[in-house]
């Protein structure tokens, strides 16, 4: 059976093109989204549409000289619209109510009209280059505008659209001035995928409430996304990570580590998981526990994420001195950068306790990461039941991340559960995370997308 192509749409390719004095450079991109696909390009043809970071329009002799593959199609954004539709509308407005959070700034007239030109050029790309048999796949909340437009141009592909993010319940999403906008552009969609069960039964609600229908023989439901499971198994292989695992281990002899890695966002909840932290940490002798903080730079351009990188950095500071002065030592190993594979694959190999506790998160994948990377059955897991991950890795200790005592408490049970408490939680774990994988979820996806018609549970 010949398979389907696939025309990936999302605000970002597979990679990033910087320009520096020295040229154009061409770098994959290591993101959640980007990682997750590269693997569904090994088991389908693929067509990738996105913005490849630069705010200029490429020339076409510039592309040939970076070697850009042909399977990826950049759209181009000046500064000017990507200022409007990415920081302005996408990270300031939209990403906040996705998560169930007031807005950081407010929206102008002008904001919108460069998110609808944003939407125009992403489907003139896709009209250009789809043909009839395409399945075309549109990934997150950015492109929330872009299936009404492709159906408007009469493109009658099977259209699937996943959101990453959460969606909201009514009494958040309803109070927003362009909601039926975006409820009637997805209800368009042939697929319309969520995260988890909640994010269904949220968006189902908001239709009702704005009396809007989905398109006939329209599918919506959860796939909650997974990792490459074997690709973090296996990493102990690789060199690198065998050499940062040996100077890791040397670091921790004797001590606890607790791990917390995500990218700068005031959804993650990294200010009261600092406070949580600090509690424990009286607990111990000092040097007797690790707190690794691996914070990586995001959206420094909007004003609320440089006040939360402010926020982080005196937190730190305030306990890293405190402790100092009386014992000698900094239990808080912080870090604000991104880490590659390799680096971070060998950090969840050597941390006892990986704490993940978002105020809001769509799924998170770095707990994933870590049950698959983990050596042994030796491991636990602290997360927020606030994140998507928390409906299927129910034997993770489970918190309500804004409670800081509680998480305090969740931290302790990681760090003194018996042998046996850890071994049979984190064989749930590991059975989870190891069969509901990526290509799962994207075999999932793409084989509900590929039927012809199924009718919609509304």
């Amino acid at each position: 059976m010949v398979k389907p192509r696939i025309i990936v749409v999302s605000n970002r390719l597979p990679v990033n093109i910087s320009e520096t004095a020295a040229g154009l450079i061409l770098n994959r991109s290591i993101g959640g989204l980007a990682t997750a696909l590269a693997t569904v390009a090994t088991q389908y043809p693929m067509l990738w549409i996105g913005w490849a970071g630069l705010t200029r329009r490429l020339l076409k002799k510039e592309l040939m000289q970076l070697h850009m593959p042909d399977d990826l199609i950049p759209v181009n954004i000046p500064k000017d619209l990507f200022d409007s539709y990415y920081n302005r509308i996408a990270n300031g407005y939209l990403w906040p109510i996705m998560h169930g959070l007031k807005p950081t700034g407010l929206s102008q007239a002008a904001d919108w009209e460069a998110m609808d030109s944003v939407t125009t050029r992403f489907a003139d790309a896709i009209e250009k280059h789809a043909k009839p048999d395409d399945l075309i796949w549109i990934h997150d909340y950015h492109l929330g505008l872009l299936p009404r437009s492709l159906r408007k141009r009469g493109i009658e592909n099977r259209l699937g659209f996943f959101l990453h993010t959460p969606f909201p319940p009514p009494e958040t999403f309803m109070r927003w001035k362009h909601k039926k906008t975006l409820l009637k552009s997805l209800a368009q969609v042939d697929v319309l995928g969520f995260q988890t069960e909640k994010d269904v039964a949220n968006f189902k609600a908001c239709l009702r409430a704005s009396d809007v229908k989905m398109r006939k023989g329209a599918i919506v439901q959860a796939f909650p996304i997974g990792i490459d499971f074997k690709a973090f198994r296996k990493a102990i292989n690789l060199r690198p990570v065998a050499n940062y695992l040996t100077g890791l281990k040397k670091l921790a002899r004797g001590e606890k580590v607790i791990l917390s890695v995500s990218r700068l966002d005031y959804t993650k909840g990294i200010p009261e998981q600092l406070r949580a932290v600090e509690s424990v940490l009286g607990l111990y002798k000092p040097g007797k526990l690790i707190y690794k903080l691996i914070v990586a730079p995001s959206r420094e351009s909007v004003a609320a994420y440089r006040d939360l990188k402010y926020d982080i950095d005196k937190i730190v500071k305030e306990i890293n001195d405190d402790y100092y002065k009386q014992y000698r030592v900094r239990p808080i190993k912080y870090e604000y950068r991104s880490y590659g594979f390799e680096e971070l694959n060998a950090w969840y190999r050597v941390a006892d306790v990986l704490l993940a506790t978002p105020v809001a998160d769509g799924m998170n994948l770095i707990v994933k990461e870590y049950i698959a990377a983990h050596e042994g059955y030796n491991g636990a897991v602290v997360l927020s039941k606030m994140m998507g991950a928390s409906a299927q890795l129910s034997d993770a200790i489970q918190v309500d991340s804004l409670d800081v005592k509680a998480v305090a408490v969740g931290i302790v049970s990681a760090l003194t559960m018996t042998p046996a408490q850890r071994h049979r939680r984190w064989q749930g774990l590991r059975r989870n995370v190891k069969k509901e994988d990526v290509f799962w979820w994207a075999e999932s996806f793409i084989e509900v997308l590929n039927q012809e018609s199924r009718s919609s549970d509304k």
